[in-house]
């Protein structure tokens, strides 16, 4: 006999496993600082979030043996350490040590933030870019499907795809996760971004790279209420000042 497993399994090491965004968010961030990037720019749009790394990036013998092999972790058996050992960034960062736990499940965030994923990945061996993307909603259908039979699509293209606001930014090998149809719960506003801004820079001190590590958050909805706030904020202390 052996054990079947049920494509229900997404919801307990995804959304169900991760108590919230905050922490969804930690957890791909802390993906991009174990895969030697050194700058993570996160995006919210609309109905959507990107996650963008400067990263060694995933081939597509990456994705398949690695990405979608569900709790398998290339950081707990070493493999990581080797394939990075011929990249020119490697005597940089020797001395980086891994944070997401080693469990091979914090790419399940992904399924926690919104329903639908699109991953481009390049690695230095690549030519092109790796696309998967990744509807959560097949694996919830029938429970009754197994896990491993649920399809998912891969195409290549020529270039990463980034919004608008971020196509002057230059990415030789690196990965961009695109996360859009926004689970309704998890909308985020400008209360709950600043929020994540707090959460987030307390991220830099425990990794302890000592400005090894850039995070960037765009929110271009919020500009406008930026000018709006730091305009008061120049009466008010126009005010104290007489």
């Amino acid at each position: 006999m052996k054990f079947k497993i049920s494509s229900g399994l997404k919801n307990i090491i995804g959304k169900d496993l991760i108590v919230n965004d905050f922490v969804a968010i930690f957890e791909l961030v802390k993906n991009s600082f174990d895969a030697y990037a050194d700058r993570v720019e996160l995006f919210f749009g609309n109905n959507c979030i990107y996650i963008i790394d400067n990263g060694k990036g995933m081939s597509k013998d990456d994705l398949i043996n690695k990405w979608l092999f569900v709790a398998y972790s290339a950081k707990s058996d070493n493999t990581e350490d080797i394939a990075l050992a011929q990249d020119y960034r490697t005597n940089l960062r020797a001395t980086r040590k891994s944070y997401a736990g080693n469990k091979g499940v914090g790419r399940f965030s992904c399924d926690r933030l919104g329903l639908e994923l699109n991953i481009q990945s390049k690695s230095l061996s690549d030519d092109v870019i790796n696309n998967v993307y990744i509807d959560w909603r097949d694996f919830e259908a029938d429970q009754n499907n197994q896990f491993q039979d649920v399809k998912v699509n891969f195409k290549t293209t020529s270039k990463f795809s980034l919004p608008s606001e971020l196509s002057d930014l230059s990415l030789k090998t690196g990965t961009v996760l695109k996360i859009s149809n926004i689970r309704e719960e998890n909308s985020w506003d400008r209360n709950k971004l600043k929020k994540l801004k707090s959460s987030i820079a307390k991220l830099i001190d425990p990794f302890g790279v000592k400005k090894d590590f850039d995070i960037y958050l765009h929110a271009p909805d919020e500009l406008e209420k930026d000018k709006d706030e730091y305009t008061k904020l120049k009466e008010k202390f126009k005010k104290m000042s007489y």
